[in-house]
């Protein structure tokens, strides 16, 4: 695989396809895993592994309803009223497409409303739109025109049948999951577009230097210690932009965060200074660094005494031993023999002068 690789080195417009190619995937699985923190999207696919038939009465008196599904039937008493007792279904499924059967059996004539539908659950009281692809319906062997194949709990495919009493009702259907489309993806994405693109950029200059690196092993001697070495360096370099706060407001700081840079303001093109301020507010572990600051700070002495130099008013650095000995207060004899010695020199000063006068 070296070896073939190595034939490209000379070909640079493959190495920087392949590099671009290598980025956009790397930037996608970045994206994908981030999605996971949708909670719609991971509930969509994900999470969820269940399908939702209700079966309603919608005209007739009293209908009870009987079936023989195997699965998780519920009776709820919303669906209850002068017309009859409703059912809903949870169907099990996969990201495989599968077939269901289910037979329903009136003991009244009337009508039934039929509605498929995602699984119903709230987050911040919303429904989440929890998607689930159906096809291929059939009811009592004539198939019901679909408009799609995606439908959620509020947006669902509803279709009405007559039944008569103690006549069979045959449902058939195919099921499952759905996967996540490149459209989607994009749809759902909340990662920042300046983060996106840096990171788009910084990816293809460093698969860049990789594939040539790749293509020159072979022929050169290399330590594959400092090549792995490097390699995790520059993987831990994105960490902080793995997941960055939407946060308006630091309520550990008790202060407002900064806004998205923009690129022309006010004639000023300040990006690169804004870019700064509004990462260093918003990157990933920002919060968990400012409690370790403060412990290490309630710790560790921020003022260490230093026993051998001191700072003086006028920002000089002094020895502390001599600065000790200049200023220590002269002793009371001491000060005696320096006056005795200056008179001594005065009456020598003037005995010197008389003698040439």
């Amino acid at each position: 695989m070296i070896k073939s690789i190595h034939k490209l080195s000379n070909k640079h417009y493959i190495q920087w396809l392949l590099s671009f190619v290598c980025a956009l995937l790397l930037l996608l699985i970045i994206i994908f895993v981030k999605l996971q923190n949708d909670l719609s999207f991971s509930e969509t696919y994900f999470l969820n592994e269940t399908a939702r038939i209700d079966v309603i009465p919608y005209e007739g008196n009293n209908i009870k309803l009987s079936t023989d599904f195997n699965g998780n039937i519920i009776y709820p008493d919303w669906a209850n009223d002068k017309h009859g007792q409703g059912m809903i279904f949870s169907i099990p499924i996969t990201h495989k497409w599968k077939i269901y059967n289910i037979n329903i059996t009136p003991d009244h004539s009337g009508v039934l409303k039929i509605t498929m539908r995602g699984p119903w659950k709230q987050s911040d009281n919303k429904t989440l739109p929890i998607h689930v692809n159906y096809r291929n319906l059939y009811i009592d062997g004539k198939k019901i025109e679909m408009p799609t194949d995606n439908f959620w709990h509020d947006d669902p495919f509803i279709s009405q049948v007559k039944i008569k009493k103690g006549k069979p009702l045959e449902i058939s259907f195919e099921s499952k999951k759905p996967f996540p489309t490149i459209k989607e993806i994009i749809e759902h994405n909340n990662l920042n577009k300046y983060i996106q693109f840096s990171l788009f950029l910084i990816f293809i200059f460093a698969f860049r230097k990789i594939i040539r690196y790749m293509a020159e092993f072979h022929y050169n001697n290399h330590s594959r210690i400092d090549v792995l070495f490097l390699i995790i360096f520059f993987l831990l370099l994105f960490v902080p932009m793995s997941h960055i706060s939407d946060a308006e407001k630091s309520e550990q700081e008790n202060r407002m965060l900064a806004k998205k840079p923009q690129i022309l303001v006010d004639g000023e093109n300040n990006y690169g200074v804004q870019f700064d301020a509004w990462f260093n507010d918003r990157f990933w572990g920002r919060d968990l660094l400012i409690s370790l600051h403060s412990i290490l700070n309630f710790i560790i002495p921020r003022y260490v005494e230093n026993k051998l130099a001191i700072k003086l008013p006028n920002d000089m650095i002094f020895n502390k031993a001599i600065l000790k000995r200049l200023t220590n207060p002269i002793q009371h004899k001491m000060l005696e023999k320096i006056s005795q010695n200056i008179a001594e020199l005065q009456k020598f000063a003037k005995q010197i002068i008389l003698n040439y006068i």
